[in-house]
């Protein structure tokens, strides 16, 4: 009687009112219960327990044999994880004795998933490509590009860069918000210098190890009609012989405009009332100045031509030049007798070498020319 007396109270801390409880993450537990005998034996069988788990995909449940500490269901993951396609799972463990019918107890299991930075951050836009006029003023929003992470925190931050590969004169002209991913201008846009730009943005999270991704921006430069015609005068003659026939060339004219389509197209032009014209030739930049019709230098022997040249853009912009022509003499202008015909008397018995009369003839368009007087005797 002594002995039964001990055995309870020994077992009795171990094995009386015995409830065998599986805790959950949540804090909650399921509970399966037993009644025994506070006279049963050390190492009785209370009863016989499984554990089952809910049909899914990505767990299995392992039941292991600790010993003195029983078996242990423990929770084995199937295949990778991926946050970004599930943020948690919800399974559900179920406790079996072996009775018959079994009593179970059932406990949710809810498992979070903790990211890490496995996702490069991904622009939204596939190609980027935009246009800007040159000249557009400093701070212009060219292109706003965007990229998303996928991750959490600050795996999941994106901020923005221009790409390390990027040439210096697009450094000094394009710059980029880090945060917001604006394009702007910072320097002069010219077309002339450079019609289109390739610039690399870098999107990059903020992870310990961060993850960078790089998209292509084009750029295309619209021209404005901002430079004026350029005049230059090649093959120059600066004197021309008045008996020049017409069409004679005195000089080739050629023009340029920096500007592109009608914004580089010239048109040139002079004065009608001049004995000069522009003629076209082959090439649609360059004209010939040519004489229009017969030069008199008696009547005008000095010209001051100017060369007009105006583009085709919206206002238009034009230039002009001027160049000085001097109309070269020819002999092609007799000499005139102040009278015609003399009449004079002579006397008879004059000594030889006697001056008898004088005449006198002149140049009207060249007066200080010497003349020449022969005369032609007659018997």
């Amino acid at each position: 009687m002594e002995q039964r007396r001990r055995v309870p109270r020994r077992l009795g801390q171990y094995l009386a009112g015995c409830i065998i409880t599986v805790l959950l993450l949540s804090g909650v537990s399921a509970q399966l219960k037993y009644s025994i005998s506070e006279e049963v034996n050390e190492g009785t069988v209370v009863g016989y327990i499984q554990y089952k788990l809910n049909q899914n995909d990505q767990f299995r449940l392992e039941v292991k044999d600790k010993g003195d500490d029983g078996k242990i269901p423990i929770l084995i993951v199937l295949k990778p994880l991926d946050r970004e396609t599930a943020k948690k799972h919800s399974l559900v463990l179920t406790a079996m004795d072996g009775d018959k019918p079994p009593k179970t107890g059932s406990m949710n299991i809810q498992i979070h998933i903790l990211d890490v930075n496995d996702n490069v951050p991904v622009f939204s836009s596939d190609a980027y490509s935009v246009t800007l006029r040159e000249n557009a003023p400093l701070g212009t929003t060219v292109v706003q590009v965007n990229a998303t992470d996928l991750d959490d925190g600050t795996n999941g931050e994106v901020i923005y860069s221009l790409g390390k590969s990027m040439n210096q004169q697009a450094l000094n002209i394009f710059d980029i918000n880090p945060l917001t991913g604006d394009i702007t201008v910072k320097g002069l846009i010219d077309y002339e210098e450079r019609d289109k730009y390739e610039i690399e943005i870098e999107a990059s999270d903020k992870g310990i190890a961060p993850l960078t991704t790089e998209k292509s921006v084009n750029i295309k430069i619209i021209d404005l009609n901002d430079n004026a015609p350029e005049i230059e005068v090649t093959s120059f003659s600066s004197s021309i012989p008045e008996d020049s026939r017409p069409g004679t060339t005195v000089a080739l004219i050629s023009v340029n405009d920096l500007d592109s389509g009608v914004n580089g197209k010239v048109i040139c032009s002079m004065s009608e009332d001049i004995p000069f014209s522009l003629a076209p030739t082959i090439q649609d930049t360059i004209f010939s100045l040519v004489t229009k019709y017969p030069l008199d230098r008696e009547k005008q022997s000095h010209y001051d031509l100017t060369i007009f040249a105006k583009d085709a853009g919206q206002p238009p912009l034009s230039s002009e030049k001027t160049i000085s022509v001097v109309v070269s003499d020819v002999n092609d202008n007799r000499p005139e007798f102040v009278l015609s015909p003399y009449t004079f008397y002579l006397s008879e018995a004059n000594e030889p070498g006697t001056s008898v009369f004088s005449v006198k003839a002149s140049w009207t368009y060249r007066p200080t020319v010497h003349i020449i007087a022969t005369f032609i005797t007659t018997k």
